[in-house]
């Protein structure tokens, strides 16, 4: 899958607005198409409507933590979900892997390993479409 071959978005789920701002120069530059989350009253029902290719989600956020997000995406069957957090205890990186994130990265975090992660995550979650695809249509 390449970069900005009009996938679905990648939605970022941020309540610092100046990295959230830096978050989506840094993904447009690279040809992502990119939906920034700024009110966090109905946050889960945002970034549904927003049909996230992938969602880059803070953990600390007002009203509901990342960690509730997460679980009640993934349970929606939303995906791929990148954590990226100011939190580095190994213990909130095993919970949000346990709740279904598929990575995690502690911020300050260099921007070309985010983008390699994004790809990463973008390519996995093609293969495995591709592969549930094509045992449907047998």
């Amino acid at each position: 899958m390449s970069r900005g071959d009009g996938m679905a978005n990648i939605v970022i789920v941020e309540d610092d607005i100046f990295l959230r701002e830096e978050l989506q120069n840094i993904l447009q530059k690279e040809g992502y198409s990119v939906v920034s989350i700024s009110s966090f009253d109905t946050p889960v029902e945002e970034i549904i409507a927003a049909k996230p290719g992938l969602v880059l989600l803070d953990l600390n956020l007002p009203n509901l933590s990342g960690f509730q997000i997460c679980r009640t995406l993934k349970m929606k069957g939303i995906g791929p979900i990148l954590i990226l957090t100011a939190r580095n205890q190994i213990r909130d990186e095993l919970h949000a892997l346990e709740l279904g994130a598929d990575d995690f990265l502690t911020k300050p975090c260099h921007s070309k390993r985010l983008i390699a992660r994004v790809q990463k995550l973008q390519k996995l979650y093609a293969k495995m479409s591709m592969f549930l695809n094509w045992g449907n249509s047998n």
